[in-house]
C-alpha cells in the first residue's frame, strides 16, 4: 500500500523541522509518524509541544512502545527488550526520572563483583587476579575501539565503517578462549544484543548512553513493565480513558509496505 500526503515525517527524522525552521507549525501540512516506539512518541510529543496537532502515529503492532514491550512467564512480568535503566552521569536520564516518579520497582546490578564470579567450564571459580587481567586487556580493546571510532567519524563525508572484531583485529586482541570470551560477551554482545562482527564500531563507541546518563545499572523489576514509561510519556499528550489511548491520531495494526514523500523547499 502506497501513502501520499504533503509531509511525510519519519520518527528520527522529524527533528529537521523543529531544529532548522521556526518554532511555529506549519500552516496546513499534515505529519505521519511512521511507528509508535520511544522515538515515534517522543516525535509526536515534541511536535504537540510546538504547537502543530495536525498528525497522526502508524503503527504495525497492537500496542506502543516498540522495542519496550513485556511478557509472561508462569504469571511473572519478563521484559522483552529493553530492561535497564542508567544514572550517575553528568546528565539525567528522562526515563530514570519518569521511572522514579510513577515508582517503578528497579533492583540495583552490581557488576563490580565480576571478576570474582566467573566459573571455569570444569568447575569451580576463576582466581580473582587472573580474571582482573582479562578485565585489563577488555578495556583497553575498548579504548582503541572507541578512539578508532572518533577517526572514522570525523572524516568529511566519509562512510568508512568496521565491525567491533574488525577493530578487535587491527588491535590483534582477539577474544579466545572461554575466559575471554565471556569477558567480552560481557562488554559487547550483552550490551548490544549482537555479536561483535556484526556490531557496528561507529554506532557503538563511544557508548554515549552511559557517558551521558552513568554507568550504574537499575534493572527493572515491576509488574506493569518498562512500557508504563512509554505510557506515562504518551498520556501526557494523546487523549486516554482508564489509561487506554483513545486519540485518534494513534492507528494501531496499520501496515505499509511502501511510502512516498512529497516535498517542497
Amino acid at each position: 500500500m502506497k501513502v501520499s500526503c504533503s509531509v511525510v515525517v519519519f520518527a528520527l527524522v522529524f527533528h529537521f523541522f523543529l531544529v532548522t525552521g521556526s518554532r511555529s507549525p506549519p500552516p496546513s501540512d499534515s505529519v505521519i509518524i511512521i511507528g509508535a516506539g520511544m522515538s515515534g512518541i517522543m516525535a509526536a510529543k515534541t511536535l504537540e509541544e510546538a504547537g502543530y496537532k495536525d498528525y497522526i502515529i502508524l503503527e504495525a503492532d497492537s500496542r506502543i512502545g516498540g522495542r519496550v514491550h513485556k511478557g509472561q512467564v508462569d504469571g511473572n512480568t519478563v521484559e522483552m527488550g529493553a530492561n535497564w535503566l542508567f544514572s550517575g552521569g553528568p546528565k539525567s536520564s528522562p526515563a530514570h526520572e519518569i521511572a522514579k516518579k510513577i515508582k517503578l520497582r528497579t533492583l540495583y546490578s552490581d557488576y563490580g563483583n565480576l571478576s570474582s564470579n566467573i566459573y571455569k567450564q570444569g568447575g569451580g571459580l576463576y582466581e580473582k587476579h587472573v580474571v582482573e587481567s582479562a578485565f585489563k586487556v577488555a578495556d583497553a580493546r575498548q579504548e582503541f575501539g572507541t578512539n578508532l571510532s572518533k577517526i572514522l567519524s570525523s572524516k568529511k563525508g566519509g562512510d568508512d565503517d568496521i565491525s567491533i572484531l574488525g577493530s578487535q583485529r587491527l588491535f590483534k586482541q582477539v577474544p579466545k578462549g572461554p575466559l575471554d570470551l565471556a569477558v567480552d560477551y560481557f562488554y559487547n554482545d550483552f550490551e548490544e544484543a549482537e555479536p561483535t562482527r556484526i556490531s557496528s564500531l561507529k554506532n557503538t563507541f563511544p557508548r554515549q548512553l552511559m557517558e551521558d546518563f552513568g554507568e550504574d545499572s537499575y534493572f527493572v523489576a515491576d509488574p506493569r513493565g518498562f512500557e508504563t514509561v512509554v505510557h506515562y510519556i504518551a498520556n501526557q499528550f494523546l487523549s486516554h480513558n482508564n489509561n487506554k489511548i483513545t486519540d485518534p491520531r494513534l492507528q494501531l495494526k496499520k501496515v505499509r509496505d511502501s511510502i512516498f514523500i512529497s516535498y517542497s523547499i
